[in-house]
């Protein structure tokens, strides 16, 4: 089974592990969206959504802009990084770093896409591998094998 087929945690489910992760609780976020904290409680068991508006709240506290947080918005993201891998495998390096580049705050996911900023991890790692930076490939890998 492809890691797009696997079962996506919902938006609320996310952002309630990203709000954990980082200590954040409920009348904090909802004074970050400017939202009611029931509304707040409401999306994370699953019973209301957040608006657009909230949506980009969160992504901006949490410094994840341009990273997925709904279903179809981690296909695109698992795209891009498959794209990634092919562009390393043909070597077209700097088309690769760039695709990189756009993703280096993906390990604010962590909380709550753990495959994805594993998946991210390691072609960073062959893309530095790629680019001649072994002791850099050296001294990431070693950080992702303790996480």
């Amino acid at each position: 089974m492809s890691i797009i087929q696997r079962e996506e945690l919902p938006v609320g489910c996310k952002i309630y592990k990203l709000r954990k992760h980082l200590g954040v609780n409920q009348d904090e976020l909802a004074e970050i969206i400017r939202a009611r904290k029931e509304r707040v409680s409401h999306v994370e068991k699953g019973k209301d959504e957040y608006t657009e508006a909230h949506l980009h709240a969160i992504r901006e506290h949490f410094k994840i802009e341009g990273l997925p947080l709904s279903k179809h918005e981690c296909i695109v993201i698992y795209r891009r990084l498959y794209h990634l891998r092919n562009l390393i495998r043909t070597r077209r390096l700097g088309e690769a770093r760039d695709i990189q580049d756009g993703l280096a705050n993906i390990d604010n996911l962590e909380p709550c896409d753990p495959d994805m900023v594993m998946l991210s991890k390691m072609l960073e790692i062959q893309l530095l591998i790629a680019e001649g930076y072994y002791l850099d490939a050296e001294k990431n890998l070693i950080f992702a094998s303790q996480i």
